[in-house]
């Protein structure tokens, strides 16, 4: 099973990440980690501009499908369940939902909840000032290009979405939930 995560800039995709991985045993592959290892091999900053630039390169110049499509291969290749973390473009979206054994999960939650999260989440690569949270956020949630992320329109095409703005808890039993309807065992 191919498990495809989208969401908002601190929804909780990475939660959904751990969980089905810690939870569930699900191998997790990582869109911010292949951009990060090719801004590395371009000897470019790596942050979030830079990633979203590298993004839009590589979509436009190998296709709107191109990451998505090498980390499934990547996931396929390797076995087993596996979740694929964030789904931002259309061109994502219609390849994932061209596979036989994938789903696409959403998160979301309000702009000011997931500005709180993402400073308690603190990395380098989170926007410091609600400012540049926003700004981020308008330049990845709506786009024209079909290339460029249009993270809106992924959440409106998920196949289960979720207001990420209960507890924790409340967030696990929604992907137990699914996990049950996915025949996904937990692994602990």
């Amino acid at each position: 099973m191919l498990i495809y995560v989208t969401g908002s800039i601190g929804g909780g995709k990475g939660e959904v990440v751990n969980y089905l991985r810690d939870t569930y045993g699900v191998k997790h592959y990582s869109f911010r980690q292949f951009f990060a290892d090719e801004l590395v091999k371009r000897g470019l900053p790596v942050d979030r501009p830079h990633m979203i630039d590298v993004a839009d390169e590589l979509r436009a110049t190998h296709g709107n499908g191109y990451v998505v499509r090498e980390l499934t291969e990547q996931a396929r290749r390797e076995g087993g369940n596996a979740v694929l973390e964030s789904i931002r473009n259309l061109g994502e979206v219609e390849y994932l939902k061209a596979q036989p054994d994938s789903v696409l999960l959403a998160v979301d939650a309000p702009v000011e909840m997931r500005y709180e999260r993402n400073k308690l989440r603190g990395t380098t690569l989170d926007p410091q000032s609600f400012e540049d949270f926003l700004r981020d956020e308008k330049r990845e949630m709506e786009n024209t290009d079909p290339w460029r992320n249009n993270i809106a329109k992924a959440i409106t095409l998920a196949d289960h979405k979720y207001d990420n703005v209960g507890t924790l808890e409340d967030l696990h039993a929604w992907i137990d939930g699914i996990a049950a309807k996915l025949q996904l065992v937990p692994s602990t």
